[in-house]
């Protein structure tokens, strides 16, 4: 069902849902959201400043990184803390 006309459900086209299932699976949303998937890794030891998201303005040390998350060692109030954030709210400080 894709919406409600009344009190009556429209129906999807033929073919919508697997159109959706395909491009899902060939990776044409994650490109969209998190732009080109081919990033290099960042190497652990990285000083990272943090750019967005609840931790914006924190620095950290990357300890592991993957294509979209990077585990980051942050300084929060004088401890280090683990986190896992979205590479997009990360730079190189």
């Amino acid at each position: 069902m894709l919406g409600m006309v009344g009190e009556k459900p429209t129906p999807l086209p033929i073919g919508a849902v697997e159109d959706v299932q395909r491009r899902a699976v060939e990776g044409e949303f994650d490109r969209r959201i998190f732009g080109s998937l081919d990033v290099p890794p960042i190497a652990a030891g990285t000083h990272l400043r943090v750019t967005g998201g609840p931790f914006e303005s924190f620095d950290g040390i990357c300890l592991a990184s993957t294509e979209q998350r990077v585990r980051v060692l942050l300084s929060m109030f004088d401890r280090k803390c683990p986190a896992d954030i979205e590479r997009r709210f990360l730079e190189v400080a």
